[in-house]
């Protein structure tokens, strides 16, 4: 995930919090207006590279800082 923001993105950065087997943990930093549409892509483009690199049963969980949360936090979850 870091790589494809660094290549998508001029600006913030994605960071990885916690990472196992079966689990991630990422956060956009340093991202300075945050919008919805915005972590919703994000999030999309993270389930699909799961999906594609042959995770099956899939479940994520999102906070956004356009939403109010702290921080745009993805945490995703697969078998």
């Amino acid at each position: 995930a870091q790589v494809a923001w660094q290549v998508t993105y001029s600006r913030g950065v994605m960071q990885t919090l916690e990472r196992d087997d079966h689990s991630a943990i990422l956060q956009i930093e340093k991202w300075p207006e945050p919008r919805r549409a915005h972590c919703l892509s994000v999030l999309g483009w993270m389930v699909r590279a799961a999906e594609i690199s042959g995770a099956s049963q899939l479940s994520w969980h999102e906070e956004c800082r356009a939403l109010g949360d702290e921080a745009c936090r993805f945490s995703v979850q697969w078998e």
